[in-house]
C-alpha cells in the first residue's frame, strides 16, 4: 500500500485504536500479505464492520447479518471512500456509530441491500463434525 507518511501514520493510529478497543481482525488471504483487512465488532443483534481494501479504499457498515458479517445481504448503515485523504474518516465514522437499540441509532438505521463493496469474496472453510457423514 502506498501513500504519504502523514496519512499512513494517521491510518496506523486509527487501526491501533481499533485494536485497543478489541475489534477482531481478519486478513485475506493471510496476515503476512493481506489484500483485504477486515475489522469486526459484534453486538448481540448486529455487527459493525470496516473493510480496508487499499490505503485509499475503505468501507464501513453495520449489518444485522451477525452469522456472516463479512458477506452480508443487508446493511443498516454504510460509509465508504475511494479517496486516500478520507479513509481515516471511515474508521472514525464506524467508531462513532451509536449503540444498537438506542434512540440515537434511529438516525443511522435504514435497511438496504448491502453494496458489493461490503462483501468479502473468499473460499469458505471446510467444516468437519465428528460422527456426521458428508
Amino acid at each position: 500500500m502506498k501513500g504519504s507518511a502523514v496519512l499512513t501514520s494517521e491510518l496506523d493510529h486509527w487501526i491501533d485504536e481499533l485494536r485497543r478497543r478489541r475489534w477482531s481482525f481478519y486478513y485475506f488471504p493471510n496476515r503476512h500479505a493481506p489484500e483485504i483487512v477486515a475489522a469486526v465488532w459484534l453486538w448481540h443483534e448486529c455487527a459493525d464492520v470496516i473493510l480496508l481494501y487499499r490505503e485509499d479504499k475503505m468501507v464501513a457498515f453495520r449489518t444485522p447479518d451477525v452469522g456472516d458479517p463479512l458477506c452480508p445481504e443487508w446493511v443498516t448503515a454504510f460509509y465508504g471512500t475511494d479517496d486516500q485523504t478520507t479513509t481515516v474518516w471511515v474508521i472514525r465514522w464506524a467508531l462513532g456509530l451509536p449503540e444498537p437499540g438506542t434512540d440515537q441509532e434511529s438516525h443511522y438505521v435504514h435497511l438496504m441491500s448491502a453494496p458489493a463493496s461490503c462483501r468479502v469474496e473468499r473460499a469458505r472453510p471446510m467444516v468437519h463434525r465428528p460422527g456426521v457423514q458428508a
